[in-house]
């Protein structure tokens, strides 16, 4: 009989090595303590966010929940990052990632969290409630972009790979917390957070001073956040990575709401494509429609309406912009939309329109910017 809990830390040893054993079955060989320090390496106990099934003393599955916090516009956001999905070979087709996720959509509700979020096949996660959202922006760069679009550039910049408690780090958490979203990291886990998925960060040097960071793949192609402290530095911080690192090319992220990187790279990238970010259940409608809304009238100011709008069993929200300010508030005015929640999410979250049903909203409002950085998923 399979026995279904929370993990306690005495658990972890053999949690690690079962997805460890089950990734590396799935794909190349996988070792969760490097991949996701800032949660599996030593010292770490992120123990109590997986939900793992026990047959016979043994881990047979498991699905975990990271916290993520996003704060933006004055708002905080608690969300839980669903990774570390596996289930023993021997036991599927059994239910047993049913009940896990089961387990941790419960848990989400009764903490309190705002949302769930994951990345995964869309039809093996919509049976769950869980609908594609958000995007993020892709720019492409290649040699010839680099020697014909930014002739007029100087790679004059170095870069340093960061360690963990360096006074670099300390120094890229405070351009960090300067961002429009934050909240996600702390002093002792920026590094970690960073190292995410065989990545690591970089101080970016000017004439031997930090004036910025990124985070790159190892194989320094994949470029997943840049921030300096001016804006007018990006160019030659691009240019400057292009030219010591030597991609064939590279790939530049940026989330909708860094608006000063998406211009910078529009100006003479050789192309660009627009990515689906996650996969969402939404648990508080309100706080999360809310919150996006403020921050993307923060850089894209709304035009002024109003739109009532009821998701699913969720009770009805009127979303208001009035003289520039955002409110979202439970109504009992009529709904002007009544929606599934699938239809909701889209409509709201999807960059993809064709997504979104079709709907009188006002003008500009949606999509709106659902994104989490590369370093804060699971």
């Amino acid at each position: 009989m399979i026995e279904y809990r929370f993990a306690v830390q005495a658990d972890m040893p053999d949690v690690i090595d079962f997805i460890d054993l089950v990734f590396s079955h799935v794909r190349e060989p996988h070792d969760f303590e490097a991949i996701l320090p800032k949660c599996y390496a030593q010292g770490r106990d992120f123990s109590d966010v997986h939900a793992i099934a026990v047959r016979d003393g043994r881990v047979r599955g498991c699905l975990g929940s990271y916290p993520v916090k996003q704060t933006m516009a004055g708002e905080t956001l608690n969300i839980g990052y669903i990774g570390s999905m596996a289930v023993h070979r021997h036991e599927r087709g059994a239910g047993v990632m049913k009940e896990l996720v089961k387990m941790q959509i419960e848990r989400a509700k009764e903490t309190g969290l705002d949302m769930l979020l994951l990345g995964g096949q869309r039809q093996r996660y919509e049976y769950h409630g869980f609908y594609p959202c958000g995007g993020d922006y892709s720019y492409y760069v290649s040699s010839p972009t680099v020697r014909h679009g930014l002739r007029d550039i100087e790679p004059s910049f170095d870069f340093e790979k960061m360690e963990p408690g360096s006074e670099a780090a300390v120094y890229a958490l405070e351009l960090y917390n300067r961002l429009p979203v934050t909240g996600a990291r702390s002093k002792d886990d920026f590094v970690l957070a960073a190292c995410s998925y065989w990545s690591a960060p970089w101080t970016i040097l000017k004439d031997g001073k930090p004036v910025g960071y990124l985070i790159s793949n190892n194989a320094c192609d994949h470029v997943s956040e840049l921030v300096v402290e001016d804006d007018a530095l990006l160019l030659t911080a691009i240019k400057s990575w292009f030219v010591k690192k030597s991609p064939n090319r590279l790939h530049v992220k940026a989330a909708p709401h860094d608006v000063a990187l998406n211009r910078t790279l529009s100006s003479f990238a050789e192309s660009y494509s627009i990515g689906q970010d996650s996969m969402m259940l939404l648990i508080n409608p309100e706080r999360v429609i809310r919150a996006y809304m403020k921050l993307k009238n923060s850089y894209e100011p709304l035009a002024d309406g109003t739109l009532c709008l009821k998701l699913g069993d969720h009770p009805t929200l009127e979303l208001k912009v009035e003289n520039g300010e955002v409110s979202v508030c439970p109504t009992d005015k009529e709904a002007q939309l009544a929606l599934t929640m699938e239809e909701g999410i889209h409509l709201l979250f999807a960059f993809n329109r064709f997504y979104a049903p079709q709907a009188q909203t006002p003008a500009g409002w949606f999509p709106l910017p659902m994104s989490v950085a590369t370093a804060d998923t699971f």
